[in-house]
């Protein structure tokens, strides 16, 4: 390149590089002669800042838009199960509240309206005796079985009122020292007491025990109203009133019993619950266990009879099997009851019992199938819901009249 053509090409220069692989063309790039101006790095800083800026404000409104986009699917799933299932809302339980439904013990010591003493002229009165199948846990105290035979029995004519002595986890012992000690003092005409499986089980795990009355319900639950009246209940009342956590928990719930996790085997020297009465098979559980529970039922049974005919007061029981006892069918054993496991019909048992002591027993099984909706509370194989507690009273009702 001559001296007169490098002068003609001041603004650029031509640089050959070297050739990649021998066979290779030469190429040839442009290489600018203006010189690069140094930038202080403080100088960048702006626009370093506005780009983070940038960046920060586009997270955030991604950021953003999922959690707003995930809170509506929540609110559209909790009004969905809400509609669905609305027994999922209010699973509030302790000393004042049932599935979140007010106890109401009346300064006489049962759920429900009080009643006068002297009991006014021309009214039957009737003792409802039981435990927490009779207290109604889960529901309110106007479904109650106690508050829906009032209903059907009462009359203009023929005034019926029904006690509500129900409490949780009685036994039959403790019913007859309750009848005995208490409730005949509210001058009653008849009784009607609704058994469970725990009582049977009770009555072999409590032999070895004094009977004791039971605690005062009402105190108990005014000392809890008291407690229990700060932010932290309130924030645990609003959350067990969402849906979305209990559905979470009953699912959970049916799922370690389906897959193991969760049993029905009862401890053989406190057996808690209602297998023992169904006879449940399992192994360390001696035959002989359950037959000596129905005996000390017996002679509970007789006890109390024995009480109701000094006090003059005819008396009907009536048995409340258990949802997964009406039939066999998955919507009825949610909790996967191995029924190949029971060996036993507890109303069988029961009505032999009965027989002798010549005690009128009904069984409201018939009445359970036929109720409209599911008669018992969510996710409880023994409680009952409203529609449960209406086919009890129509049941016992059936039993009085024909009396």
């Amino acid at each position: 390149m001559g001296i007169d053509q490098h002068e003609t090409h001041t603004a650029h220069v031509d640089a050959v590089l070297e050739p990649i692989t021998p066979s290779s063309r030469y190429d040839y790039v442009e290489i600018e002669q203006e010189r690069i101006g140094f930038v202080q790095p403080l100088d960048r800083m702006p626009g370093v800042i506005a780009r983070w800026v940038r960046m920060s404000i586009a997270s955030f409104k991604r950021i953003w838009i999922g959690i707003a986009l995930i809170v509506l699917v929540l609110i559209a799933v909790e009004f969905a199960l809400r509609t669905i299932e609305p027994r999922l809302m209010g699973r509030v339980y302790d000393a004042s509240l049932t599935g979140g439904h007010p106890i109401d013990m009346n300064a006489q010591g049962f759920r429900g309206n009080p009643v006068s003493i002297p009991k006014k002229d021309n009214t039957t009165r009737i003792l409802a005796l039981g435990d927490s199948v009779t207290l109604g846990t889960g529901i309110a105290a106007n479904d109650t079985w106690p508050a829906q035979l009032q209903a059907r029995l009462n009359t203009p004519d023929q005034p019926v009122e029904v006690l509500n002595t129900g409490l949780p986890a009685l036994d039959l012992a403790q019913i007859e020292l309750e009848l005995r000690s208490r409730w005949s003092d509210m001058q009653p005409d008849q009784i009607a007491l609704v058994m469970s499986g725990n009582m049977i089980s009770f009555a072999i795990a409590r032999s070895d025990r004094e009977t004791v009355e039971p605690p005062n319900p009402k105190a108990r639950a005014e000392t809890q109203t008291v407690s229990s009246s700060g932010i932290k209940s309130k924030l645990k009342t609003i959350y067990t009133n969402l849906a979305i956590p209990n559905a979470l928990l009953v699912a959970t719930e049916h799922f370690k019993f389906a897959i193991g996790l969760e049993n029905h085997r009862y401890n053989p020297d406190f057996p808690a619950g209602v297998m023992l009465a169904h006879g449940y098979i399992q192994d360390g559980a001696a035959p002989e266990r359950m037959d000596d529970a129905y005996l000390l039922v017996r002679e509970q049974l007789a006890q109390i009879k024995e009480t109701a005919d000094e006090l003059g007061l005819p008396m009907v029981i009536a048995y409340a099997p258990p949802r997964f006892s009406l039939d066999d069918s998955v919507r009825n054993n949610l909790k996967f009851v191995d029924r190949d496991r029971l060996s036993v019909d507890p109303i069988e048992r029961i009505r032999s019992i009965c027989d002798e002591l010549d005690i009128p027993l009904v069984d409201p099984s018939d009445e359970l199938r036929a109720a409209q909706s599911p008669a018992y509370v969510l996710s409880d194989y023994t409680h009952y819901s409203p529609s449960g507690h209406d086919a009890l009273a129509e049941a016992i009702a059936k039993a009085i009249t024909q009396r």
